[in-house]
């Protein structure tokens, strides 16, 4: 073969790249294209679902209860805890009643709380200043569905000045005695009298959710000194109010000893109420450290007893929680 034809062999095989090339780059060019407007797309509809979804939200939560919302983030020590509470919407002062923890960071007071607060909803400012809208709690009643009637004192916090459309204000607090509530009690029925402002009922629900409840506990041993203490830490995802009745502690071991407590205090105050009260109680709520029951039983636990039993009732539940006590201290 001669060297022409050999050179037309060679070219009619060849392939042709640069059309290859040439037909393929708009194709590649709308591909990543395309791409990217799909990226577009799914972000634009990722978007637009989210903005619907908060619209939806707060289409959902009505003006009054974006109001209580406000109040619980006022009145609560860890966040806007759902704290018992009742709520008067009207005009021109919407009202809060709330019970507050007793272990207060504000207040050593060894009493109920009741708290009252208020929201300018007028339209206008009011000035406290002037004798004819100042206000102030002049009188309050407290009984619970049990018929209980509480011996309340009245702590004014001295309201001043102009009081504008839309803001909080916090009017006062009712301390009450007893401190704590019967673990029967299912609400609170609070009448206060406001000067200038007139007279307001307030019921203030107190059931107990026990699946809100998260408890803790601790067992301290001390056996050369002949005594064990156990404390138990109440903290509810919602504030309960927490009521036991210190009759209704007691602990039993593996072999059927029983064991009742020479005491139990509040931890918080540490004041040995089983030496003075019926009762350990209060409200339970999100924050870390907060209600704290401990005993002490004046009796060492015998070496051959595996473990003990605590024992007690909470607001109509029986509790029980279990100790190993199989390790050498």
């Amino acid at each position: 073969m001669s060297d022409l034809d050999q050179n037309s062999l060679q070219t009619e095989v060849l392939p042709d790249y640069t059309n290859i090339e040439s037909n393929q780059k708009p194709s590649v060019l709308h591909s990543v294209k395309s791409v990217i407007s799909m990226i577009s797309l799914l972000i634009a509809i990722i978007l637009l679902v989210n903005s619907c979804s908060t619209f939806s939200h707060e289409a959902t939560v009505s003006p009054q209860e974006l109001t209580e919302h406000d109040f619980y983030a006022r009145a609560s020590l860890a966040s806007a805890d759902e704290l018992p509470a009742s709520f008067l919407h009207s005009n021109p002062l919407t009202l809060a009643a709330m019970v507050v923890s007793n272990q207060s960071k504000y207040d050593w007071v060894e009493h109920a709380q009741i708290r009252i607060d208020a929201k300018n909803t007028s339209g206008h400012e009011i000035n406290f200043d002037l004798k004819t809208e100042q206000i102030r709690i002049t009188d309050a009643n407290v009984v619970d569905n049990l018929g209980n009637l509480y011996q309340c004192n009245i702590y004014d916090f001295d309201v001043r000045g102009i009081f504008s459309p839309d803001e909080y204000e916090d009017i006062g607090k009712i301390y009450c005695l007893p401190r704590h509530f019967p673990p029967e009690i299912k609400h609170l029925d609070v009448h206060v009298e406001l000067l200038n402002w007139g007279e307001y009922d307030f019921r203030i629900p107190l059931t107990l959710n026990y699946e809100e409840l998260r408890i803790s506990y601790d067992l301290d041993r001390e056996d050369e000194y002949n005594y064990f203490t156990i404390t138990a830490r109440f903290n509810a995802t919602i504030p309960q109010y927490v009521a036991i009745k210190y009759s209704d502690i007691s602990v039993v071991d593996d072999k059927g000893n029983y064991y009742l407590p020479s005491y139990c205090e509040d931890r918080f105050f540490g004041d040995k109420d089983s030496l003075n009260d019926e009762l350990f109680g209060g409200l339970a709520e999100r924050y870390e450290g907060g209600l704290s029951l401990f005993c002490r039983f004046d009796q060492a636990i015998p070496y051959e007893v595996n473990s003990v039993t605590l024992i007690y009732t909470l607001r109509g539940h029986s509790i029980s929680e279990t100790f190993k006590t199989d390790t050498v201290d």
